[in-house]
């Protein structure tokens, strides 16, 4: 599980990490900034977490489930983002000012804080005997400089934007399958239920699919002769 975890928590800063890099200087600073007081806001609660509750949170059904909603939700997202770009709707002028395409382009994840927040805490276990201050300190700078700065390193090893696109995409669909493996409960137990085969409701969907398919190749070759 805990290898499950630290790999979703690679996707998720790789993939935020080249939707960064599609942004200018200011943006990710403004970003970083409001990941480094996230850090700051959520001190009094990190320093209450204890290995034994975490395990008990990544156990919870509950928690569980929220936690695939939000990584469902960031997918999307993530998703939608990508398609539109490769769609080219950013360059067009009438789509443009469009606005779920700006928020399409200036989402950046939301993953990326409880990933932070487990990351902080797991911090917090490692550096024994520091001042909880001066951890807090560190790990908000490293926040507020490193998050852009590999940002700005995704640019070295793919710098053409769509190849920076093409790697979020691959990074959503790993956080996606990863998210949902991970949050999954052992709890959930499926019962199978027995039954024989609707032969009467496979022969009506195969003759629905069968008239819907052969109206659709009609509908096209006569929209083809009327071009022409």
């Amino acid at each position: 599980m805990e290898i499950l975890i630290y790999t979703l928590i690679v996707f998720v800063l790789l993939g935020c990490a080249f939707k960064l890099s599609q942004w200018g200087w200011t943006a990710r600073i403004v970003f970083g900034a409001l990941l480094a007081a996230f850090v700051a806001w959520s001190e009094r609660y990190a320093v209450q977490q204890s290995k034994t509750q975490l395990a008990d949170y990544l156990a919870n059904v509950t928690a569980l489930q929220n936690m695939a909603v939000v990584v469902t939700v960031d997918s999307v997202f993530c998703f939608g983002y990508a398609f539109c770009h490769f769609q080219d709707m950013y360059v067009t002028d009438q789509q443009r000012g469009r606005w779920w395409l700006t928020i399409l382009k200036w989402y950046p994840s939301l993953l990326v804080f409880p990933v932070t927040f487990y990351a902080f805490t797991q911090t917090l276990f490692v550096a024994v005997g520091v001042d909880f201050s001066t951890t807090v300190c560190f790990f908000a700078i490293a926040c507020l400089v490193g998050l852009p700065l590999l940002a700005e390193g995704c640019k070295w090893p793919v710098p053409e934007r769509d190849g920076r696109v093409e790697m979020q995409l691959l990074s959503g669909c790993f956080v996606c399958v990863l998210g949902l493996i991970s949050t999954e409960s052992g709890k959930i137990v499926y019962k199978v239920q027995e039954a024989t085969a609707d032969w009467h409701m496979i022969a009506l969907s195969a003759g629905v699919f069968a008239v819907l398919f052969a109206l659709g190749i009609v509908i096209d070759r006569i929209k083809y002769r009327l071009k022409r």
